[in-house]
């Protein structure tokens, strides 16, 4: 079984709101999981994504082919077109220059004695360094994500981003 990773739907989300927008920039926001899709070799199984326009409620619901279970809700948000620019970031770009605080190797070491086992897809933190407290810089580098397209964040790759964070949350057990 595999289970189906939650940036494929933040990924989804965004397509839709694309879709109804255009290419300017979308927020998501109160991104809520209701239940984890397990997918195993032999499930057929059709996503259904909806907008409502008044509350701008995205949800997204699957259904598992040649099986009794109905549409099941998996995960809503909050999405609209929303104009803005991003910060620039908080940290002194010569840390980069010194040596990591975790390899990719220790990282995903760490991850696995955690019971998180990364597929090779989304194995993208090269380097994690801990600047301060509470925050953490990270090399990102995905092959995969490079011999894609059609995405607006591959998924693979926006896991890996979240996936940097943790570190900080270990670091203060």
């Amino acid at each position: 079984d595999c289970l189906f990773p939650t940036v494929a739907y933040v990924e989804m989300m965004a397509g839709a709101l694309r879709e109804l927008f255009g290419a300017a920039p979308v927020e998501l926001r109160d991104f809520r999981i209701y239940d984890a899709l397990s997918i195993s070799s032999d499930d057929v199984v059709v996503m259904r994504t909806t907008f409502d326009p008044v509350s701008n409620r995205l949800r997204i619901s699957s259904l598992k082919r040649d099986t009794d279970e109905d549409w099941r809700l998996r995960v809503e948000a909050y999405g609209w077109q929303h104009p803005f620019t991003l910060p620039a970031p908080r940290f002194d770009p010569a840390v980069l220059e010194t040596a990591p605080a975790i390899t990719r190797e220790d990282f995903y070491r760490l991850t696995a004695r955690h019971g998180l086992d990364y597929g090779p897809t989304f194995q993208a933190v090269e380097e994690l360094w801990l600047p301060g407290p509470r925050h953490a810089v990270a090399r990102i580098a995905s092959a995969e994500a490079a011999k894609r397209d059609g995405f607006i964040a591959f998924p693979g790759l926006f896991d890996s981003v979240l996936q940097a964070g943790l570190i900080v949350d270990d670091v203060d057990a």
